[in-house]
């Protein structure tokens, strides 16, 4: 969840009335925002990343004054006729442009810290780190029109931001710090650019122009944004605008001519959306009428035209979150109150149970608890190389398709590997260390629907031991489970010969054990002799 820092008093100002503090943290848990820490005046809040439109303090404000009943309704918000025109050529890279102005604002000191920290949190949420969108910011009394977005070669000059002398688009990505840590987002092909009469204003997506710098004096603000997906650009300018327009500002358009299109943002037009009835009743369990549905809405910053067996609803510009009309029976929820809910034991012809397979779990976690170990909660990923540092054998591994990262790029089929990672990250811990892990691997299953089967394990690990420590505790756990396990000598790559086993049970092979070689001991950073048991539990 976007972690977000505002004043308590910036934000009490930007309500209609005065709420005390205790209600208000109340009412924000309510409205999707959790509090990390209220204490002073200086409030750490996580958001639910699906309403950005609360990312900063003018966007709670405009939530609560809702739901507490000061402002129903969409809010009203003005866009005045554009004066500048932006020519929006097509940018190799990053064809996608938005641009709006605000008037009049005063940026005091919450005003500038609540806009930057909000376009910060748009770069790295909306903008997945600028790749997907970038927003610059400017003081407009800067910038002579008309302007245009387009590539320009690499050797062309400005002064950047924080800088001491003008340089090219080329040594910028060599030797600022924010060229050097967004470079990856160009190809070195092109350089997409917004200038006006003067030059460069903005170097997209890495800096802007020292010329149009926002300073103290600083009323009116152009917001230039540019990407490759243009509703995401859409959202984020009607999200800044309006958050702008909370603090008093007035909304002008901005002309942007591009494909031989001529288009005026922000369009903060409200949208339509249609709910039936019948569904709200349904999902939420409860039976409202249809003036109280239209009022719950309302609470949530909607406009409801018309009554029916269905509603037909307006919502502001700036939700980003509104993909299908259970998105506003949530909010419909959220307005009645999940604490007004009255839980009811459904009328269902059957009584649930637990698992066995979970209440054998549970067993199997208070017998190792008991036995003194620690359990450890590990990744269901892993990768080939993980597996190979532990010795064991990759047979036909479970890939992932697109994953995030290296490290994680199969499902495990062993829990061995995870837990000895687990001891090579607390090798500054006291010893002994006693682990154990009990969870699914996943292995190839030919008569499965998904041609895999999940089988939950036990892995345990004990350093410093031997074989004779790891055996009497594999004993141990056995008779606490009252399994009638058979042990028998074997050879295995992760152990020392010799000092290894495999474990039956019901006469089919069920894991193995034994004293860690000292080859593998290597491989993870191990200076003490490890034993190590790994047991199929189904």
């Amino acid at each position: 969840m976007p972690a977000i820092t505002l004043s308590y008093t910036d934000l009490v100002r930007l309500l209609k009335k005065k709420v005390p503090r205790d209600q208000l943290t109340d009412v924000l848990i309510l409205n999707k925002v959790e509090i990390d820490d209220a204490s002073g005046d200086e409030w750490k809040l996580d958001v639910t990343p699906d309403r950005p439109d609360l990312f900063s303090a003018e966007g709670i404000a405009r939530q609560l004054n809702g739901w507490l009943g000061f402002t129903t309704g969409s809010p009203p918000y003005t866009v005045s006729p554009p004066t500048l025109i932006l020519q929006a050529g097509r940018s190799a890279l990053r064809p996608c442009v938005a641009a709006g102005i605000v008037r009049n604002v005063r940026l005091d000191d919450a005003t500038v810290r609540s806009l930057f920290a909000l376009q910060e949190t748009l770069d790295l949420t909306l903008g997945r780190g600028r790749k997907k969108a970038a927003i610059g910011i400017h003081d407009l009394a800067a910038i002579q029109g008309p302007g245009t977005y387009k590539d320009v070669p690499a050797t062309s000059r400005f002064l950047p931001l924080d800088g001491n002398e003008e340089q090219s688009l080329a040594d910028v990505l060599r030797t600022h710090p924010k060229g050097k840590k967004y470079a990856h987002l160009l190809s070195g092909a092109a350089y997409p650019v917004f200038l006006d009469q003067q030059g460069i204003i903005s170097f997209a997506p890495i800096i802007n122009s020292a010329r149009t710098q926002i300073t103290s004096t600083t009323t009116n603000l152009f917001f230039e944004m540019q990407g490759s997906d243009q509703r995401t650009l859409d959202i984020i300018l009607n999200i800044l605008v309006t958050a702008m327009a909370d603090r008093g500002g007035q909304i002008e358009a901005v002309t942007i001519i591009s494909d031989g299109k001529t288009l005026q943002k922000p369009d903060l037009d409200l949208v339509p959306h249609t709910v039936p009835v019948r569904d709200i009743k349904k999902m939420l369990g409860i039976d409202l009428k249809n003036s109280e549905i239209k009022q719950l809405l309302e609470r949530m910053r909607y406009d409801v035209l018309s009554l029916g067996e269905q509603l037909d609803i307006m919502a502001p510009a700036y939700r980003a979150d509104l993909l299908h009309y259970v998105d506003l029976i949530e909010d419909v929820a959220i307005a009645y109150g999940f604490a007004t809910f009255v839980p009811e034991i459904p009328k269902l012809a059957t009584v649930g149970s637990s698992d066995p397979l979970e209440d054998l779990t549970n067993t199997v976690r208070e017998a190792m608890v008991g036995l003194g170990f620690t359990e450890t909660l590990n990744f269901s990923l892993t990768s080939p190389e993980h597996v190979a540092k532990a010795g064991l054998p990759l047979a036909d591994p479970i890939t992932v398709t697109n994953p995030v990262s290296l490290e994680y790029t199969i499902l495990r089929q062993h829990l061995l590997p995870s837990l000895l990672g687990n001891l090579a990250a607390n090798k500054h811990r006291r010893y002994p260390q006693q682990l154990f892990e009990t969870a699914d691997v996943t292995v190839r299953d030919p008569s499965a629907d998904t041609r895999a089967s999940s089988v939950r394990s036990l892995c345990a690990c004990l350093t410093p031991s031997d074989f004779s420590g790891i055996l009497s505790i594999l004993r141990a756990a056995a008779g606490a489970l009252k399994l009638d396990i058979t042990l028998a000598n074997s050879d295995h790559p992760t152990f020392i010969p010799g000092r290894a086993g495999t474990i039956t049970l019901g006469g089919r092979p069920a894991g193995f054990f034994g004293e860690i070689h000292p080859r593998i001991l290597v491989n993870f950073g191990l200076k003490n002799p490890v034993a190590a048991f790994e047991l199929r539990l189904e």
